[in-house]
């Protein structure tokens, strides 16, 4: 099944025919969200915690933020220009992947128990927890297959200043699989005395969202190919500050070198969407998908 579109039609529109036809990775996402709302509303009720070890708040995160993130990843994986084999393929697995993903995490929690640590575990979800390195590590290798290919070959973005910014989100994502696999490898987010990798993780994975967007308004708006670049590097070096700090073993928001680095990162990225979307309202606020390759999208 193909999904046709053109350089004219609204991108909201093109985003919508692609996730109506692709009905599995939307059935996907939404599965993931309606687990951890269901997951928070019992905390709610509960508490945080089921049993020592069920902690209800991290399972419901994680569960929406998986949802979300592999979503987005199919929505960018569209946009590759990969074969319908590859494309097929890699999409696939993403989904299948994901749900394994919500099963390792919210059942064990439902237990009662650390879905990546424990002594006291059932056997069935220590080798349960070996699987989720596993699936991290595969995940990793589908984040890169993906990453080169926009580094590296013709895709289906034609406008240069959007094939920039999603050029370092995909980077950005490289980073938080890498940090996914290492959690998972360690059992755990925790390092050194009081630092915590899962920061780092989510904030790589929120690179697909933010500088894209960034890219779309300064393509919008005729702000040039300058923004893209500023906001990628801006992101990137936001990840590296909150990594040194994490490395170093301190909590994210205590004061530091690494911190101050953090927060000069942070203003320039608002700045840069600040920017962008003045320039945007200036233009009438166009949103069409000219940035795009007029052309079919395998389904």
């Amino acid at each position: 099944m193909t999904v046709p579109y053109t350089t004219s039609a609204p991108l909201r529109r093109v985003l919508r025919s692609w996730l109506v036809a692709d009905r599995p990775a939307l059935v996907f996402a939404i599965t993931g969200a309606v687990l951890g709302l269901a997951l928070l509303a019992t905390m709610a009720i509960h508490g945080p915690r089921i049993g020592q070890e069920g902690d209800l708040y991290r399972a419901g995160i994680f569960d929406i933020a998986v949802g979300i993130a592999i979503l987005n990843l199919i929505i960018f994986l569209r946009l590759a220009g990969f074969g319908r084999r590859w494309a097929t393929g890699l999409r696939v697995f993403l989904i299948l992947a994901g749900y394994l993903s919500y099963l390792e995490e919210t059942v064990p929690t439902l237990l009662g128990h650390d879905p990546r640590v424990g002594d006291d575990r059932p056997a069935f979800l220590v080798i349960a927890s070996t699987g989720f390195g596993l699936l991290a590590i595969g995940l990793v290798i589908s984040f890169v297959t993906i990453a080169i290919k926009f580094l590296t070959s013709r895709t289906r973005v034609r406008d240069p200043a959007v094939l920039t910014g999603i050029r370092y989100a995909v980077s950005a994502t490289v980073l938080a699989g890498l940090v996914g696999m290492a959690m998972a490898a360690d059992q755990g987010s925790g390092i050194g005395q009081r630092g915590d990798l899962l920061p780092l993780h989510a904030l790589g994975f929120h690179g697909l969202q933010v500088i894209p967007v960034i890219s779309l308004l300064a393509v919008w708006s005729g702000a040039g190919r300058l923004l893209p670049h500023v906001a990628g590097i801006a992101y990137l070096t936001l990840c590296a500050a909150v990594g040194v700090q994490s490395f170093s073993g301190l909590p994210v928001f205590q004061p530091s070198v690494a911190t101050l680095v953090a927060g000069v990162a942070t203003l320039t990225l608002l700045g840069c969407l600040a920017y962008g979307l003045h320039r945007w309202r200036k233009a009438g606020c166009p949103a069409e998908s000219g940035a795009l390759e007029a052309t079919t999208v395998a389904v």
